[in-house]
Order: structure tokens, then C-alpha cells, then sequence
């Protein structure tokens, strides 16, 4: 479902910034019936180069009926005061890549401590999948745009996601393999 609009897609370019602590990715897009954006955003906050504070994104303002992140769903209500059944639409969350284009900032320690860990770990993991991509596209993707473009990138960069597979599994040192 991200494809068609991906096809729409012109440029990807990316700046760090002069003291090194974030950088700036934007996605230039041809006009296109799904979003009336033709520039997305993507700026990486760091303390220093090695933490990262915030990511702020560019809202994408979707035509109607165009948002990938989004999908409809059938969903069964019951009465129950009559028994009776009906089948009601509801919009649900797709997984696409456009779901990138989220502002995600760290809470202060003292906010942070106050979650539950589970809660945490999520928004860690979010921010660490989130911070690996845009590493990927300004390290990799970008840098060898023209190989990808011809199809001639080595296997290392054939899968931009194919390290942090590795990372997830051989990160777990003396676990037991199921």
C-alpha cells in the first residue's frame, strides 16, 4: 500500500548539522493524489553525536481516503439490551512506512523513571528502530543513491534493515536459542 506512493517520491537528501549534535533528512515528492506535501521533514536532535534528545517530523496532510497508516475495519457490535448484531466500520492502524514521519522526544528522567518499564521499553525501542532507519538512509541509502537507483549496490546494502537483524539476533549473549 506504500509503494504507489513511493513511485512518487523525487529526492531524498540529508545535512547534519554544523556542530554534529542532529542532522535533517527531507523527502521531496512529485505532486501526487495521496498527500498534498511535497516536502516531508525529519530532524534528529542530539545531545551530543552519540544521544539522542527528539525527533520532529513534518505533518503529512493525506488527501481524503489516502493515508497508508490507516486502514478500515470490519468490527462486530452486539445490543445488549436486543441481542442483535451489526457489522460497523472503524479506522485502524496499517503498518507503513509513512508512520516514520512521527515526532517522538524523550521524556526527562524524572518522567521517564515514573513509567511502567514496559511502557519504557517501548518508547525506547521506538526511538532506536526510528534513529536506526534515518542513520541507514543518510549513512547508506543516500551517499550510494545512484548504485540503488541502477541496481548495482554490493549485498551490503541490499537490505538496509538486514544489520539491525543481526543486531536482534546475536545481541543476546549465553540466552538459549528457541
Amino acid at each position: 500500500h506504500d509503494e504507489p506512493i513511493l513511485k512518487h517520491l523525487a529526492n531524498i537528501t540529508g545535512e547534519h548539522f554544523p556542530d554534529r549534535c542532529g542532522y535533517e533528512l527531507v523527502f521531496t515528492f512529485n505532486e501526487n493524489e495521496y498527500m498534498t506535501n511535497t516536502e516531508l521533514r525529519k530532524v534528529y536532535h542530539m545531545i551530543d553525536e552519540r544521544i539522542l534528545e527528539k525527533v520532529e517530523s513534518s505533518s503529512i496532510n493525506w488527501r481524503e481516503g489516502k493515508d497508508p497508516t490507516k486502514k478500515m475495519v470490519k468490527k462486530k457490535q452486539k445490543n445488549k439490551k436486543t441481542g442483535a448484531v451489526r457489522t460497523v466500520m472503524k479506522k485502524g492502524d496499517q503498518a507503513s512506512f509513512f508512520t516514520f514521519f512521527k515526532s517522538i522526544t524523550m521524556p526527562p528522567n524524572e518522567e521517564m523513571d515514573a513509567m511502567p518499564k514496559e511502557d519504557q521499553d517501548e518508547l525506547t525501542t521506538k526511538l532506536d528502530e526510528d534513529f536506526d532507519l534515518a542513520n541507514d538512509i543518510i549513512n547508506e541509502l543516500i551517499p550510494e543513491a545512484l548504485e540503488f537507483y541502477l541496481g548495482v549496490v554490493d549485498d551490503e546494502f541490499s537490505d538496509l534493515d538486514s544489520h539491525s537483524d543481526e543486531d536482534e539476533n546475536n545481541d543476546g549473549e549465553g540466552e538459549d536459542a528457541n
